[in-house]
């Protein structure tokens, strides 16, 4: 039996989802897991119900984000704190490892991202963390788009050179659009396409904010924007297509914690006025939704999934969310999620920053004949059992080694 670490102290949005499946997936392949998570009762509970032959090889410790540098350059900015993740990743296995006798095998960082960036030399991350490792890279922004020069001429200013590190085994992303390109740039390195999995929990038609919804929504079609409510998930625009769209067999529906921070004040105080007096064809429901089952009801209940994000070149679990639950998505136009909607007829493209172009979406999405999506398709290529066959690649080609 090997032991992988899985670490990521973050719960929002879909950390809790991968944290969860992923454990789920490890240990149905045999191994010893140690999971690093903001609420280790959350996990245990769950552990309880979803690994029940598997709860003895499941070890919890709870992580919690590390202090943030705030200084004026960006870049320099982003270099501290990825150097600050690496030092808190250390220490908490030095810490675990203290207390149960136990050193993992192999560490996985479900979120890789807050760990990289500029200046850092791979032989300085050897040396802050002296464990074999991978990740999920899920946000390599600079392979789908123009690099600026300052990030294209490798060694210190490469923000990926500490994949590059001797402890790194391996690389894990989402969007097989990039996987070739980051191979070739790794020199070989493996990396590993996995599926966006989602939560397929039942929905829970008993959630009370389910039945609030279909009451207002009183027959109307419902355009759903959910998750954590920040500015690049394209809320104003859908906020602007919601005031220009018929009210009479329209309802759009925000539900997920809003992410205040990411507005300019006058956009802020713009969207409380909307949300403290709604139109009659919107719902607000600016909390963070805690149970899958909740999640899910409420996808359920949805004609059209939105996820127009803006300048988004990546993966969004909200198409897998779409194809359990056979709901057609509405996406921004280029990169990974317009391939796949056009691959699998999943919904409708649009520019992100278009209200006029959103509404004529939905409308082609309710009144027009369209292709048959391939929701089951899409659904087995991002499933649990492609998590799964991709950790058992992962693992077992590091563990013969």
């Amino acid at each position: 039996m090997k032991t992988v670490a899985l670490i990521d102290p973050y719960r929002s949005g879909h950390h809790s989802d991968y944290i969860k499946l992923y454990t789920k997936s490890l240990l149905s392949l045999g191994h010893r897991v140690m999971v690093f998570y903001p609420e280790p009762s959350e996990l245990k509970s769950w552990g309880e119900s979803n690994c029940h032959r598997h709860r003895d090889n499941l070890h919890l410790f709870e992580a919690h984000e590390p202090e943030q540098w705030n200084v004026p350059l960006l870049r320099l900015q982003k270099a501290l704190n990825g150097i600050t993740w690496w030092r808190f990743a250390a220490k908490a296995l030095r810490k675990a490892e203290a207390e149960t006798g136990q050193r993992p095998d192999l560490v996985f960082f479900p979120w890789l991202d807050s760990y990289l960036g500029n200046y850092q030399s791979h032989h300085l991350i050897d040396t802050i963390f002296p464990h074999d490792w991978s990740g999920l890279y899920i946000h390599p922004r600079h392979l789908r788009r123009q690099m600026r020069y300052s990030n294209s001429r490798g060694g210190l200013h490469d923000y990926d050179e500490a994949l590059r590190s001797r402890g790194c085994r391996a690389v894990a992303v989402l969007d097989e659009g990039i996987a070739a390109t980051l191979q070739d740039k790794l020199q070989g390195k493996q990396v590993i396409i996995f599926p966006d999995v989602a939560d397929a929990s039942n929905p829970a038609h008993d959630f009370p904010l389910r039945h609030e919804i279909i009451a207002k929504a009183a027959g109307r079609k419902i355009i759903t924007l959910m998750g954590g409510l920040a500015k690049r998930k394209g809320i104003l625009t859908l906020l602007e297509a919601a005031g220009k769209a018929d009210a009479r067999n329209r309802f759009f529906l925000f539900a997920g914690l809003l992410a205040e921070s990411s507005f300019t004040p006058r956009e802020l105080e713009s969207i409380r006025k909307i949300a403290s007096n709604p139109p009659d064809n919107c719902f607000f429901h600016f909390n963070f939704i805690t149970k899958e089952a909740h999640f899910n009801a409420l996808v359920e209940l949805s004609d059209i999934l939105y996820a127009g994000y803006e300048e988004f070149p990546h993966s969004s679990n909200i198409l897998t969310k779409g194809a359990l639950f056979k709901k057609p998505v509405i996406v921004s136009r280029g990169y990974c999620m317009e391939e796949r909607v056009k691959a699998f007829s999943l919904g409708e493209s649009i520019r992100y920053d278009d209200a006029s172009h959103c509404i004529e979406a939905i409308t082609r999405l309710l009144e027009e004949e369209k292709p048959a999506a391939d929701f089951a398709g899409y659904k087995n290529l991002h499933s649990e059992e492609r998590l799964r066959h991709a950790f058992q690649d992962l693992c077992g080609r590091y563990f013969r080694q």
